[in-house]
């Protein structure tokens, strides 16, 4: 289980017992059920890919669960539902070129094909079986969080996100990379929109999250 704050998980650590292994990283457990590992990687995306590189020098796990809330540009998902992220991608890597931005893949400096990208994606590639209630969606990432129409406006042209969040495509691409299937759950605590944080909603986006990850758990590690 991979988080970049311990806030955004807290009530699933309180529902379980568990031991602190390292700055971040907890070693939890219900009971009658197995073990399994909780890392807290920090905001962003440098701190994603080298907290989690890290710990996966240490340990191998079969399936890594990257959980959080996140903005969502459509707001045919409400604040407090959840989605599953299928695929994400680097929305802010690239140059602004004129009025305009441009990513890696346009500018020629990297193959948009080239492991582990698929058409400039990162696929969480595990089994899509998983949280089956859940809608499939497409997530971004960003170190810089979208807070004006302008950026809205510009990324949602070129990628059509549901999603946004600053570690999605991080932890796909560490895991790719690995060879570890992941998945990314998000719950919605706002809108993508000019900043307000007087319209956000984390307590219900961090308590249906919670209630989903407990629920999972508790069933595949009987």
């Amino acid at each position: 289980m991979v988080s970049a704050t311990q806030k955004e998980i807290q009530p699933l650590l309180d529902a379980c017992s568990y031991t602190g292994v390292a700055s971040g990283h907890f070693l939890c457990h219900f009971p009658d059920r197995k073990a399994f590992h909780v890392l807290v990687t920090g905001v962003g995306i440098a701190s994603t890919v080298f907290n989690l590189t890290m710990l996966l020098h240490d340990i191998k796990p079969d399936l890594i669960v990257q959980a959080g809330i996140a903005g969502s540009y459509q707001t045919l998902y409400e604040k407090g539902s959840a989605v599953l992220v299928k695929r994400d991608r680097f929305a802010g890597l690239g140059a602004e070129l004129g009025d305009r931005f441009a990513d890696v893949f346009e500018m020629g400096l990297a193959d948009p094909n080239a492991f582990p990208f698929r058409d400039g994606w990162i696929d969480g590639m595990a089994d899509q079986a998983y949280f089956p209630m859940l809608p499939r969606v497409d997530g971004i990432t960003a170190d810089l969080v979208t807070g004006t129409e302008k950026t809205r406006n510009e990324r949602f042209a070129l990628y059509q996100p549901a999603v946004e969040s600053m570690e999605g495509a991080a932890c796909f691409f560490v895991a790719a990379q690995m060879h570890i299937p992941a998945l990314q759950v998000r719950t919605i605590s706002n809108y993508i929109e000019k900043r307000n944080t007087a319209n956000w909603n984390i307590p219900d986006a961090v308590t249906h999250l919670n209630a989903l990850l407990i629920e999972f758990l508790q069933a595949q590690l009987a």
